[in-house]
């Protein structure tokens, strides 16, 4: 019986230790992740890019880094990460803000991730992060579901992100975290989503007034955004009337660009109900140029 438990304590010994020593050596190889959720969050918080874009896929497909680059003669970087929303923006802004100051902060905000019934769990993908930045630790706690005892593990919090590494490992990303879409919208099988009757989640509203008061503090110029649909997601702007209203209160520059009159219900700029494709963008990219320079003065 003395043996048995002998071995049993060597074996839980063994793989507390492997466990510790995979944390270690793993988290190197997850930092060197350029591309996908993990790199965007990677990039938009380690590189000192001038003009940082942060949002969800629509952020991600929806602006040319390299001709806003051209266009102003800065760095930019497109930390957009599909499905995810204001409470990784906060994070990924709070943490570059303690890093360095970019002089332009582009929010692009989606009326369907803000209303996303998993945006909560979601945030445990965020885990590999979590003893690293005390934001993403903040608002990866605000999931109902998290326990503390998932950051404990090393293989654990890095379960979700070996495809990741491989897929890093093979693309090489030349456009600055921007992703452009091919193809256009099929109007066969097209079935519009609206938005009826949700109103904004108020620890959604709570997160855009801080990612807002981060920018205040620190004189980071900010615009927010909605940018264009192939039709309205939020046609009665349950949720963008809301965005629109804590910008007001705030002094923030807002635009909603949802009906976008060059692009809206133009089947060759989008690749969904969505998402523009690349045509789509690069119109939509220069309008946002325009306003830029018409309403924003870089030091």
């Amino acid at each position: 019986m003395k043996t048995q438990t002998k071995y049993f304590v060597l074996l839980v010994i063994l793989i507390i230790s492997f466990d510790y020593l995979f944390g270690i050596f793993y988290t190197g190889v997850f930092n060197d992740i350029k591309t996908g959720i993990y790199g965007s969050v990677n990039n938009s918080i380690n590189r000192k890019d001038e003009v940082l874009i942060l949002g969800s896929s629509r952020a991600q497909h929806h602006y040319n880094t390299n001709l806003i680059s051209k266009t102003f003669n800065r760095s930019c970087y497109d930390g957009g990460g599909g499905g995810y929303g204001i409470f990784l923006n906060y994070a990924q802004l709070s943490e570059r803000l303690k890093i360095s100051k970019p002089s332009l902060v582009i929010v692009d905000v989606s009326p369907n991730v803000i209303v996303d019934s998993e945006s909560y769990t979601k945030l445990n993908t965020l885990l590999p992060f979590y003893s690293e930045y005390k934001s993403v630790q903040e608002i990866i706690k605000l999931n109902p579901d998290f326990h503390s005892i998932q950051t404990i593990s090393g293989v654990y919090r890095y379960n979700s992100t070996f495809y990741e590494v491989i897929k890093s490992n093979k693309e090489n990303n030349h456009l600055n975290g921007y992703v452009p879409l091919e193809g256009v919208l099929d109007t066969l099988h097209y079935e519009r989503q609206m938005l009826h009757t949700v109103e904004m989640d108020t620890l959604k509203a709570k997160y855009l007034h801080k990612m807002i008061q981060l920018c205040s503090e620190t004189e980071v110029k900010l615009i927010i955004l909605v940018s264009p649909t192939y039709e309205m997601f939020d046609p009665q702007k349950l949720i963008v009337g809301r965005i629109e209203s804590i910008c007001n209160e705030n002094n923030v520059l807002f635009y909603d660009f949802s009906d976008f009159s060059k692009l809206h219900k133009k089947t060759q700029y989008f690749k969904d109900q969505l998402h523009m494709n690349y045509l789509g963008t690069s119109i939509y990219t220069v309008e946002v140029c325009t306003i830029i320079k018409e309403k924003i003065t870089f030091n």
